[in-house]
């Protein structure tokens, strides 16, 4: 089922030269003013899915956030059709829908009435936003005394708890330390499994990798992708890297020297189409490797901030080669694998980014390994 839909819409700014404030100025003039008309979306169309986390990527201006106010109904379209279904939680700027002068406490007040909670419910739930936010020593300090971190703690703990079918954040994840993006991310993959859906907009294409099933990228007010986040991610990337490349499947590669890898298979405790992978489950990916002159051929784990968490080598080698770990031992998370092959010097002549894929059900681990214990085949 569908929760959002655009169905070709179309939306435009004016940029005001000359604007007449008054009505005694306008009948002076005989005009409204002077102005030029800019689109910020132009036939745009896409589709929300019940449940899933989907995210709006796109550079500054493209159309991301003017996206979220059409879902939010704080815009309305010139033309097309914007279609939301189920109540909608929105938190689209840093400090929207604060008073400065308030303190924290009735800000929560304010902003749950805002988005159609009764008193008493916001009272029942007053001690949860609170604990959520971590704000619990500043709570009765005025707002404007707040840091942009302390701003997004209180609003993200008020959007989450007002028991939205439809979360909007815009950058929220931004801001705030680690710990507490963290704990924004752990709260959105609960809400998700919760059945409700989740809409960001980010920059940060770690974090929409790590968190979103799909996603949109918007360009110059267009549609350019549509699908899965890790591959809109991967052609997004491209467009902005010119040193990325993309095979005809569409897998990024880098490296000094032409395609050598080619994927043919992932397969996450014997399934092809698995998403994740049990802690001490088996990993098998399957590569085509041309003949050259590396020495070296590796897989990498990559986290979803870009550190490798896990690494495998052996002495290089062609044709059709497969890496298996029968344990994999990996503290819980989103992680992306990377295959390559190095010349002596340790230079990577060519890597490819394979698939990302969450590990769960960590039990007593405290630390990634840093030796992925595979077989070469």
């Amino acid at each position: 089922m569908e929760v959002i839909e655009f169905d070709h819409v179309v939306k435009k700014y004016r940029s005001w030269h000359e604007r007449h404030d008054s009505l005694k100025s306008r009948i002076l003039n005989r005009s409204e003013g002077r102005w030029t008309e800019r689109t910020v979306l132009n036939d745009v169309s896409f589709s929300v899915a019940d449940g899933s986390s989907f995210a709006i990527i796109g550079r500054n201006g493209a159309g991301k956030s003017t996206a979220l106010k059409l879902i939010s109904r704080i815009l309305v379209p010139n033309s097309g059709r914007v279609s939301v279904t189920g109540r909608v939680s929105a938190l689209l700027e840093l400090g929207a829908g604060f008073h400065p002068d308030l303190t924290g406490r009735e800000n929560i007040f304010l902003n749950g009435a805002v988005l159609g909670l009764s008193q008493r419910t916001l009272q029942e739930r007053f001690d949860d936003i609170v604990e959520f936010s971590g704000l619990e020593d500043y709570i009765e300090n005025q707002v404007k005394t707040y840091s942009s971190g302390m701003y997004a703690r209180l609003g993200f703990a008020v959007a989450v708890n007002v028991d939205p079918d439809i979360l909007l954040l815009d950058e929220v994840l931004a801001v705030g330390d680690s710990a507490f993006r963290q704990k924004c991310r752990a709260k959105i993959e609960e809400m998700r499994l919760g059945g409700r859906t989740v809409v960001i907009v980010s920059h940060d294409t770690s974090t929409v990798t790590n968190i979103c099933d799909r996603a949109v990228w918007i360009e110059k007010g267009k549609v350019r992708a549509e699908g899965t986040a890790a591959d809109v991610v991967t052609k997004y990337r491209a467009a902005a890297d010119p040193t990325i490349r993309l095979d005809d499947d569409g897998f990024v590669h880098f490296g000094k020297g032409e395609q050598l890898i080619k994927f043919k298979q992932l397969l996450l405790d014997g399934s092809d189409e698995a998403m994740r992978i049990p802690i001490g489950g088996t990993l098998r990916v399957a590569l085509q490797v041309a003949p050259s002159s590396a020495k070296t051929i590796g897989i990498d784990l990559v986290d979803p901030n870009g550190y490798v968490v896990g690494r495998d080598e052996s002495s290089a080698r062609s044709g059709s080669v497969e890496f298996v770990v029968e344990n994999l031992t990996v503290v819980r998370g989103r992680y992306t694998l990377r295959a390559w092959v190095a010349d002596a010097d340790g230079e990577t002549i060519d890597g490819i980014e394979l698939r990302s894929f969450n590990v769960v059900a960590a039990q007593g681990m405290k630390r990634p390994t840093l030796d992925l214990n595979g077989e070469w085949k």
